[in-house]
C-alpha cells in the first residue's frame, strides 16, 4: 500500500481523528525512513494503534468492506476452498459463502491479478479487506493437515521399531515434526520424558501440559541423540545436565529453541523451549493491556529516568511485556543495553548481554559494566539479590531509565520485596515510576465458544459468592462464555492466552506511605482508592467480554 494519495489520506485521518499526535507521526515516519518497512507496520509496532484499529481506518479510507478475521472462526470446508499453498502464496483466506460468491479476505482488494486467479479457481468471489496479521493467523488453521501427517509418520516409525531399534532417519524425521507441530500448536515447551516402558512426549500449550504422543522406550536414545546433535551438546555424556540452543527455520521465521537435558533414573529427560521471533513483536495492546492502564504505562515510558518494574511469577509473560515497552523506546537517538538470563529475543539496535555465571558475568557484574558505558535505557532481566537491586536503583537515580522484573504476587508487594533486599525507602520513592503486575489467562477458543445466560443464585451454587457478585454488578443474571472443545483447540475449549494486569503508579502520596514503611495491604488499599484496577478487576472484565472463563480466572488470579 505505497500509494502516496492513500498514505497522505491515512496520515491526515490519524492526526485529525486524534489517533496520533503530530510528534508521534514524526516518530513513525522517521522509523520507516531509518529501519524500512511500511508506515502501517511502524504505527502498530510503536503501539499507537492495534492491528484491528488501523485496519478499520484503512478500510474506511479505501472504501473496502472490512472483516475482522481474528474475531471469527471459519469452517474447515470453507477454509480449504482455497488450497493451503495458494492461500499462502496469495495471502488470502476464504471465510464464508454468500449470494455474491465465496467471501475472500485479502490485504489489498485492488490486486486485480490475485482476484483474477481466485475467480479462475472459485468462479464468483466477494472480496473483503483484512489485516496481514489476521490473515497470517488464520493460515495456521490449516494445521490439521500437519497433525495428520505427523500421526501417519509416527505410525510408520512405530512399524519400523517393531522390527529393530529406532533408526537415525526416523529420529531425524520425528524431531523435525515435533518442532513443527509444537510451533503450529503455539507450544512454549516440548517435553520428552522417559518412563519405565515408554517415552512420553508432551507440549506445554497455553501454560498447560498436554500429552501428544507415547513412543516405545527403545526409541528414546535415538531421539535424545538427534536433539543433542542439533543443539551442539555432548552425545557421549549422559550423567550430567547439559544446556544448549539451536535455530530452526519454519515458514520464513527463525525459531530459537533452548534445549535442556537432565539425567533421571529412567533415562535422560529433555525439554525444548520454543522462542519465535513473533513473540517480541507484540504490542502492549496485543498482550491484553486495557486502554486505561496503557495510558499509565505510556506516561511512565516518557519519563527520562526512573524504574519500570514488571512483577509476577515465572511464566507470567513479564519479559515479553518489557520487550513490548523496549520496542516503543528503541529509537536511533537513544542507547539501550540489557543483561538477561537467557537472552530470549534478539532485537536490532539493542546491546544484549547474556549472563554467564562460569565467567563470573552475573546480573550484578554485568549491570555494573553496562552503567560504565552510560546507556540511556537499561533492562535487567531479573532483580534476584540485594546487590543487583542496589545497582539498578542507583542507576535509575543517576539518570537512566531502568526496566526490570521481580518475582512478587502483585504490584504493591514489589515495594516490601525491595525493602527486604535492603533498598533504602528514600531510593525507592525517588526512582520507581510504575509497577506492572501480571498473569496469563487462557482465551476461549473462538471455534467452539458458547454463551450461557446464568441466573445469579444458580451461579452461587458453583462459584464463590464474592466472584459472582462482582460479575453481576447488581444484575439478576449474567451471560458467561465457555469453549465446548473442538479439534482446533485439542478439545480443551481454549486457544491462545491474554494477559491480566495490575498497573500501580507511584505518586506523591504513595511515596509518603512508602517512607512510613506501611505494609503491602495498605499500599494496595490506597492504589485501588486512587484508580488502580486489580488483576481480579481486569480478569473479571475479560470474563464478561467472553475472552476467558470463570474457572480460568479462579485458577490463575488470586480472588
Amino acid at each position: 500500500m505505497a500509494d502516496s494519495v492513500y498514505l497522505d489520506s491515512l496520515k491526515d485521518l490519524l492526526v485529525s481523528g486524534d489517533f496520533l499526535k503530530k510528534e508521534e507521526l514524526s516518530i513513525v515516519e522517521a522509523m520507516v525512513k531509518s529501519k524500512g518497512g511500511t508506515f502501517e507496520e511502524a504505527v502498530i509496532s510503536k503501539g499507537y494503534l492495534s492491528d484491528k484499529e488501523l485496519s478499520v481506518l484503512i478500510a474506511e479510507i479505501s472504501d473496502w468492506n472490512f472483516v475482522a478475521l481474528g474475531e471469527m472462526f471459519i469452517d474447515g470446508e470453507i477454509l480449504r476452498l482455497v488450497p493451503l499453498e495458494m492461500a499462502k502464496k496469495l495471502k488470502v483466506i476464504a471465510f464464508g459463502k454468500g449470494d455474491d460468491g465465496i467471501k475472500i479476505a485479502m490485504n489489498n482488494p485492488n490486486d486485480i491479478i490475485t482476484i483474477h486467479l481466485l475467480r479462475k479457481k472459485l468462479d464468483k468471489v466477494d472480496i473483503y479487506y483484512a489485516s496481514v496479521g489476521d490473515i497470517d493467523n488464520q493460515l495456521s488453521s490449516y494445521k490439521d493437515s500437519i497433525a495428520e501427517e505427523f500421526a501417519s509418520i509416527i505410525a510408520a516409525a512405530n512399524d519400523e521399531m517393531k522390527k529393530d531399534e529406532g533408526r537415525e532417519s526416523d529420529a531425524v524425521q520425528i524431531v523435525d515434526l515435533l518442532i513443527m507441530r509444537g510451533y503450529e500448536e503455539k507450544a512454549s515447551d516440548i517435553h520428552i520424558e522417559p518412563q519405565e516402558a515408554q517415552t512420553s512426549i508432551r507440549f506445554r500449550i497455553d501454560g498447560v501440559m498436554r500429552e501428544i504422543l507415547v513412543l516405545p522406550k527403545k526409541f528414546h536414545d535415538s531421539l535424545i541423540s538427534r536433539i543433542k546433535v542439533m543443539a551442539h551438546l555432548r552425545t557421549d555424556e549422559h550423567q550430567i545436565p547439559q544446556d544448549g540452543k539451536l535455530r530452526y527455520l519454519i515458514d520464513d521465521e527463525t525459531i530459537d529453541i533452548r534445549v535442556s537435558s537432565v539425567p533421571t533414573t529412567k533415562g535422560e529427560n529433555v525439554v525444548m523451549r520454543i522462542l519465535g521471533e513473533k513473540a517480541h513483536q507484540y504490542t502492549l495492546i496485543d498482550l491484553g493491556l486495557e486502554q486505561v492502564d496503557l495510558e499509565k504505562v505510556k506516561r511512565a515510558i516518557k519519563k527520562p529516568w526512573g524504574m519500570i518494574l514488571s512483577a509476577g511469577p515465572t511464566g507470567s509473560g513479564k519479559t515479553t511485556s518489557l520487550y513490548a515497552v523496549l520496542k516503543i523506546l528503541n529509537q536511533k537517538n537513544v542507547s539501550i543495553a540489557t543483561i538477561e538470563d537467557p537472552v530470549e529475543y534478539n532485537v536490532d539496535g539493542i546491546t544484549q548481554i547474556q549472563v554467564n555465571n562460569m565467567a563470573d558475568l552475573t546480573f550484578a557484574s554485568g549491570l555494573r559494566s553496562i552503567v560504565r558505558q552510560d546507556p540511556n535505557i537499561i533492562m535487567v532481566g531479573e532483580i534476584r539479590d540485594a546487590e543487583t537491586a542496589d545497582i539498578a536503583v542507583n542507576s535509575a537515580l543517576t539518570g537512566h531509565l531502568v526496566l526490570s522484573t521481580l518475582h512478587t504476587n502483585d504490584a504493591p508487594t514489589s515495594i516490601p520485596r525491595l525493602l527486604d533486599m535492603g533498598v533504602d525507602p528514600f531510593l525507592i520513592v525517588s526512582t520507581i515510576n510504575i509497577v506492572i503486575a501480571q498473569r496469563l489467562l487462557r482465551k476461549i477458543c473462538l471455534k467452539c465458544i458458547q454463551s450461557v445466560e446464568s441466573p445469579i443464585e444458580k451461579m452461587k451454587e458453583n462459584y464463590p459468592a464474592n466472584i459472582v457478585d462482582k460479575l453481576a454488578d447488581g444484575k439478576d443474571q449474567v451471560i458467561i462464555y465457555q469453549g465446548v472443545g473442538c479439534k482446533f483447540c485439542g478439545h480443551s475449549g481454549f486457544h491462545g492466552r491474554t494477559g491480566v494486569f495490575e498497573v500501580m503508579e507511584v505518586d506523591d502520596e504513595m511515596k509518603k506511605l512508602i517512607m512510613k514503611n506501611v505494609d503491602a495491604g495498605e499500599l494496595k488499599r490506597y492504589a485501588v482508592e486512587h484508580g488502580m484496577r486489580t488483576m481480579f478487576d481486569d480478569a473479571s472484565q475479560k470474563v464478561l467480554s467472553g475472552l476467558t472463563t470463570i474457572e480460568e480466572m479462579m485458577r490463575v488470579v488470586k480472588v
